[in-house]
């Protein structure tokens, strides 16, 4: 913005324009503080009889963005950091995992994919969607793209305990008047609570006591 205000500049004109009705309150105050208190989310640059004036909403709108840029970046790496373990365990116990799987709804983080060994009976997905902070609107997102991505099972994986259980009372609260019970459909843990549980092999474990290999 650019203008020119040459009683600003020249202070003869000040003693004609001393005073002026504030707005605000409809008080008379000095013009001068009045100019201070309109002009002051702008850049003031005076070149001789000329009042240049620029408003400074350009850089806070670069602030804003790079406060933005900043935070998504933080999200990804503390998605990255949930998903790391689980994508271990994975590739440990035989199974296929397969990263930001998605049929077109939405990426879910990790799945890992059963193949029961028969032609004639279909493979079993078990997704996880890591959650980095707790808000209705981000569960309810993540059951609907697990859903239309055809997962049979979903987990989500959240940082701390506390949140795991906002989790879980958020999933109770809601009404279970469909078919699926979302109870039975979702489960929540940390990265820290995923361990194998004894006596239950996986893929790979079956194979070699098929084979008698010993791994």
């Amino acid at each position: 913005m650019r203008a020119k205000l040459d009683s600003v500049a020249s202070p003869k004109n000040k003693s004609s324009t001393s005073s002026r009705m504030d707005p605000l309150n409809g008080q008379h105050k000095d013009y001068d503080d009045y100019c201070k208190v309109s002009l002051q989310a702008y850049s003031v640059i005076v070149k001789k009889d000329t009042v240049f004036i620029t408003s400074d909403m350009s850089q806070q709108g670069e602030n804003f963005s790079s406060e933005s840029e900043r935070r998504a970046q933080e999200r990804l790496q503390s998605i990255d950091t949930l998903k790391a373990p689980i994508i271990q365990m994975g590739r440990d116990m035989g199974y296929e995992v397969i990263e930001n799987h998605d049929l077109g709804a939405g990426p879910v983080h990790i799945v890992w994919l059963f193949k029961p060994g028969s032609e004639s009976l279909p493979d079993m997905r078990l997704g996880f969607i890591c959650l980095t902070e707790f808000s209705n609107s981000s569960i309810n997102e993540g059951i609907a793209r697990a859903m239309l991505n055809l997962i049979d099972k979903l987990v989500f994986v959240v940082p701390t305990e506390t949140m795991t259980k906002e989790v879980k009372n958020a999933i109770e609260s809601m009404p279970d008047r469909s078919i699926l019970q979302l109870r039975k459909y979702v489960t929540v843990l940390t990265p820290s609570t995923l361990v194998s549980k004894q006596g239950i092999k996986g893929a790979r474990e079956r194979e070699s006591a098929q084979t008698g290999e010993v791994i």
